[in-house]
């Protein structure tokens, strides 16, 4: 199973959360851990993609939504499940 994360807010990029999510989803044992930053309008986003089962993803998605780096405010996240194997960012 995998799972898209989207991290939105006015400043998500360089202050650590791609490295965030990818040093969580190791510690998890997750494979396949993707990430990439993407500007829409004045929002900044990180988009991350994760493969994993069932219940490391669930653990994944809440730890994403619960937790963040150091100093920073807490941005609006979306999550999607995709079933597909070939599902990119």
């Amino acid at each position: 199973m995998k799972l898209k994360v989207k991290i939105i807010g006015s400043r998500v990029h360089e202050v650590g959360y791609r490295y965030f999510p990818m040093t969580n989803a190791i510690n998890m044992g997750l494979k396949g851990f993707q990430a990439r930053n993407r500007t829409n309008g004045k929002d900044q986003e990180v988009i991350a993609l994760v493969e994993g089962d069932e219940e490391a993803i669930a653990d994944f998605k809440d730890l994403v939504k619960t937790q963040k780096p150091e100093h920073l405010s807490m941005p609006r996240y979306q999550t999607s499940l995709l079933r597909s194997m070939g599902a990119t960012l």
